[in-house]
């Protein structure tokens, strides 16, 4: 019994002798067909009737369905290619325009005397944060003692 189902040597031969002797001719046109099959013109041999003779087999090439579909996929795909190259036109276009008409909207950074100016502070309004900032961390410093307490003497 065959382990893979391979053939034999002398089966091997045998369908390779019966492959040479039955071999089949090729109609006349058929080159003639073919090249016009694939550049896409109609030939010569398309019009006649194809004649049999005594056991040939009469061959009729047709424009095949491959060559249509890949026709019609190189024009999707160059349609494609021009709407993503219009797009990225349109968005560097857009890059460039925005700025231009939206002036309005920018933010203005003020110069360094402005912000000194506006930066400086009489020595009464110091005294008076310094002051508001001492109570609030009194004030927190009670709050957290008095957390301390509870948590210590009353929760446990």
């Amino acid at each position: 019994m065959k382990e893979y189902g391979y053939l034999t040597e002398e089966e091997l031969e045998l369908l390779i002798r019966s492959a040479e002797e039955e071999t089949i001719a090729a109609p006349d046109d058929l080159l003639e067909n073919i090249l016009a099959a694939v550049s896409g013109e109609p030939s010569a041999a398309k019009n006649r009737e194809p004649e049999a003779a005594d056991g040939e087999i009469v061959l009729e090439v047709q424009k095949p369905p491959k060559i249509a579909a890949k026709n019609k996929q190189k024009a999707e795909f160059r349609r494609y290619c021009l709407q993503i190259i219009t797009s990225a036109a349109a968005a560097i276009a857009l890059m460039f325009a925005v700025p231009a008409f939206s002036d309005s909207g920018r933010y203005e950074v003020p110069d360094k005397r402005t912000v000194v100016e506006a930066g400086r502070r009489t020595k009464a309004e110091a005294v008076a944060d310094a002051k508001a900032e001492s109570e609030l961390t009194a004030a927190i410093r009670q709050s957290h003692m008095v957390a301390d307490l509870l948590e210590n003497y009353v929760f446990k």
